[in-house]
């Protein structure tokens, strides 16, 4: 092109100001929905998005009388992931003034340039003289110079338009709370959901999905399900696959996002389910939901801290008489064997309380270390997998003692405030075939070394989600918490167990660990009780 002699200095430096957007820059056309693209805006706005979205932005233009501001709004508002079924609600409720919605949300977005959001008189007036002028016989590179440089300065006079309503409304507060960036006020967190280890890890734990697969199949047919956390979107798609009559999954984590929006895409075809890119606690629709349902489950049931926002979604947007997946949960503890000492000691032959294995180090004496390592475990809640991944027992031989439920939450109903609490419990120990298995040297082999968690959820009638030690094993496993000393000759153990959320500390904003508190005293075989309660705290962070 900068051969043609016709271009004056102005069309060289608009050329030049432009030159980093290129012709696919300037019709290639991403759908706000979904991945597909369309060779220019209009076709995107006229076929794509009626044909396959059945929404008609063309339609809502003209009904609400909506100037070029409106539709940008539209477009972004689309863009940022929030519900369609609200848009035109929304968009016709903010303010003309307003700089909400108006900021792009897709960089060179290809579709904020459609020649169709603009009223006629704006048209002409981007060049008045241009449609008056003859049409001189042109090279087919002419013709598209001059239609690029005619696009370039659509472009910049639109952009500029938006630029300038920003900058206009920036020393204003806006009519709403801008949208929440969940990475920003939680990075880690939320990038760690980034690794695709982790779901691959969540996807193959049979226990775990297979029982998410069976309850929304029964439950979702007809019905409008909210996905808090979709990771990969596959809660979604069982949801889809169940008959659901619409879906929106919420996932928060960058990275993650385009992925599950790819597979809803691809496993999705009637276009039942939608993506919503950011937390939960900012997702806004004015329809309710039949069905929340999420995976919000972290070790011992707690860890991670997710389950407020879900109950601040069920406040929110669960209608009345909804279901929530899961909708019940509970908490169980059990007093184990000397084994689950070893494996986390990483013993080959030891004596509870000592450390053998640090005496001998090639020859040297590293028990210091050990004393340390062993110190710093009984502060540590550790996560443990007591299950065999096919087990052949109704009980697992290594918890010597009767199970106490100690937690039974109602997830349709309970709060934030019952997730820090102090609650009692009480076993009996029971004989067991443990001490057969383990090492000659071993001293009172049916002596408790440990105090097992673990958690069960029922996610819809009858079908519970179960990560006890006497089943099959999951991704969670059991966490385990170190004694101080064995327990030997116990009859029954009885005491209390405290949760209480981490504190946030300046290097831990969003703390998402829990501080867990054990306190207990003995009854002995002869009658005989502990003079002194025994009470330890353990980090689970």
């Amino acid at each position: 092109m900068s051969d043609n002699n016709n271009n004056n200095n102005s069309d060289d430096d608009d050329n030049n100001s432009w030159s980093n957007w290129s012709e696919d820059n300037l019709f290639t056309t991403v759908c706000p929905l979904c991945p597909a693209t369309s060779e220019s805006p209009s076709l995107m706005l006229r076929d794509h998005l009626p044909s396959i979205h059945n929404l008609n932005l063309l339609n809502l233009r003209s009904k609400h009388s909506w100037d070029y501001h409106c539709c940008v709004r539209a477009v972004n508002y689309l863009r940022a992931g929030y519900d369609p079924s609200a848009l035109e609600a929304t968009i016709s409720s903010v303010p003309r003034d307003s700089p909400q919605y108006l900021t792009p949300v897709l960089e060179n977005d290809a579709l904020l340039c459609c020649d169709d959001f603009l009223d006629d008189d704006d048209d002409d007036d981007d060049n008045p003289d241009e449609d008056s002028k003859p049409v001189d016989a042109q090279s087919s590179s002419d013709s598209l110079v001059a239609h690029l440089q005619r696009e370039n300065a659509l472009l910049h006079q639109r952009l500029s338009l938006i630029q300038s309503s920003l900058l206009d409304d920036s020393s204003s507060p806006p009519s709403s709370p801008k949208k929440h960036n969940a990475e920003e006020s939680d990075p880690g967190y939320f990038r760690s959901y980034a690794r695709y280890d982790i779901h691959r890890q969540m996807l193959l734990d049979d226990t775990r999905t297979l029982a998410y697969r069976s309850a929304l199949l029964t439950l979702s047919n007809n019905k409008r399900v909210l996905d808090v956390g979709t990771g990969t979107g596959i809660l979604t798609l069982f949801a889809v696959q169940g008959g659901a009559s619409s879906a929106v999954a919420i996932e928060a984590s960058e990275p993650l996002a385009p992925l599950a929006q790819s597979l809803l895409a691809a496993n999705d075809p009637n276009k039942i389910a939608n993506l919503f890119k950011g937390r939960s606690e900012s997702y806004q629709t004015n329809e309710p939901f039949d069905i929340i349902v999420s995976e919000w489950m972290g070790y011992a049931l707690l860890f991670e801290n997710m389950l407020p926002s879900v109950l601040h979604v069920r406040d929110r947007l669960l209608k009345p008489g909804g279901a929530m997946v899961p909708r019940r949960a509970t908490m169980s503890l059990g007093f184990a064997s000397a084994r689950t000492s070893y494996h986390l000691l990483g013993h080959r032959q030891a004596t509870p309380a000592k450390d053998m294995a640090w005496g001998d180090v090639y020859g040297m004496d590293f028990s210091e270390v050990g004393r340390r390592w062993h110190a710093e475990e009984l502060k540590t809640a550790t996560v443990m997998h007591m299950s065999s991944a096919t087990p052949t027992f109704e009980r697992n031989p290594d918890i010597l003692t009767t199970d106490a439920v100690f937690v039974d939450l109602d997830l349709q109903t309970c709060s934030s405030d019952d997730l820090e609490f102090t609650r009692p419990f009480r076993v009996d120990v029971v004989s067991t075939d443990a001490a057969q298995s383990m090492p000659t040297n071993t001293p009172h082999p049916n002596s408790l070394h440990s105090c097992a968690l673990w958690f069960a959820t029922e996610l819809a009638d009858g079908i519970w989600l179960d990560t006890s030690p006497h089943g099959a094993d999951t991704h969670w496993g059991q966490v385990v918490l170190q004694l101080p000393e064995p327990i030997v000759d116990a009859r029954t153990i009885e005491g209390t167990i405290s949760f209480a959320r981490e504190k946030p500390s300046n290097d831990n904003e969003s703390a998402r660990g829990y501080d867990i508190a054990l306190t207990y005293r003995i009854v002995y075989v002869d009658g005989t009780s502990s003079s002194d309660e025994v009470t330890r705290v353990y980090e689970l962070h």
